[in-house]
């Protein structure tokens, strides 16, 4: 009598997931096993050849076992060692195999690696201003490449998206190398590498994680100021030569941080996590860029320039020497996203 209602939910740590084994087969099927109460005798030539291909795979499977082989290499040169030890003249020496798999193997299971993406926003705040950007020859008289001047309108955050590779070490310790990019309207791109630990808080139920981790920033940040005329003609910048009548001419600043992390995760399945990650970065060294791209062209060129004073000259409200656009406070960003095991 089924009474329905009654059911529970089977608890996380208990399901079973499509790679799970569901049952092994052992011993042989006995037609004769259950008499008269048999109600599966293998009296079809078909059923009968499927007994007998997993009766010869189940053998395969034990003749050809890892386990079974390293036993099996193992008495053999326990057998060549004794009969050395006892010839005479010879140096003996003792060999301890640990029972269970190679040492090599047995180190390697310590290890896992996961890959994760997401998106957010990072909260980095650039103020109103009016901006004139040239481009120079290294000729005496400093004659003008490329000449613009524009406002730059405030912004408080940058959308952007990130990619990383974590290395786990005894499902505590942690490695990650991280890139993050824009998704419109600026120049974004971060390089992150560092260390943390992980915690599993929930070890009877669903897991849910924690990791504190310390990174190293290398960070390119760059906010378009306009569409600048190319009518010097071919230059080289960067090692590249620009063509093109029209450039975009981007004004930023490449910044170094210590970047400081707190990683919330609950496990969906065994190969997925929902993730929410909190960045805190701390910039300590800052540099001025100017960086340039084709416009109009099927493969477009860019460079990157840094603001010398000679080459390259910025001014900010009239006045030149500029500071960096994202400032020198630290600043936050928030990141959801999906980690693959």
């Amino acid at each position: 009598m089924v009474k329905p209602g009654l059911g529970k939910v089977i608890p996380y740590l208990e399901r079973l997931y499509r790679n799970d084994r569901f049952l092994n087969r052992t011993g042989t099927y006995d037609e004769d096993f259950w008499t008269s109460y048999n109600t599966a005798p293998i009296n079809d030539e078909r059923l009968a050849e499927t007994v007998r291909q997993l009766n010869n795979q189940d053998k395969a499977t034990e003749v050809f076992d890892t386990t079974f082989l390293n036993t099996l290499r193992r008495q053999q040169d326990s057998i060549a060692q004794v009969q050395s030890q006892s010839q005479p003249g010879r140096d003996s020496f003792n060999l301890s195999y640990a029972p269970g798999s190679p040492p090599v193997l047995r180190g390697a299971s310590n290890w896992g690696f996961h890959f994760s993406y997401g998106a957010g926003v990072h909260f980095l705040q650039t103020e109103a201003a009016a901006y004139t950007l040239g481009l120079y020859t290294a000729l005496p008289e400093g004659t003008p490449v490329l000449e613009l001047s524009d406002n730059l309108e405030a912004r408080d955050i940058e959308p952007v998206y990130q990619w990383a590779l974590d290395i786990t070490y005894k499902d505590r310790y942690l490695l990650r190398w991280t890139l993050a990019r824009d998704l419109w309207n600026s120049i974004y791109r971060e390089s992150a590498i560092g260390g943390g630990f992980q915690f599993n808080l929930t070890k009877r139920y669903r897991p849910v994680y924690l990791r504190p981790m310390a990174q190293f920033s290398r960070m390119f940040y760059a906010r378009k100021l306009g569409e600048a005329d190319n009518d010097y003609g071919n230059f080289e910048v960067d090692n590249k030569n620009i063509k093109a009548n029209k450039v975009n001419m981007y004004l930023g600043d490449r910044i170094y941080n210590w970047k400081f992390s707190l990683e919330m995760a609950i496990e969906l399945n065994p190969s997925r996590e929902l993730f929410v990650r909190g960045d805190y970065r701390v910039p300590f060294r800052h540099s001025e860029r100017v960086f340039l791209r084709e416009r109009g062209r099927v493969f477009p060129k860019r460079g990157e320039l840094a603001t010398d004073g000679q080459k390259v000259r910025a001014w900010r409200e009239g006045v030149e020497s500029i500071s960096p656009i994202a400032g020198t406070l630290p600043t936050y960003a928030i990141t959801v996203g999906i980690l693959i095991k």
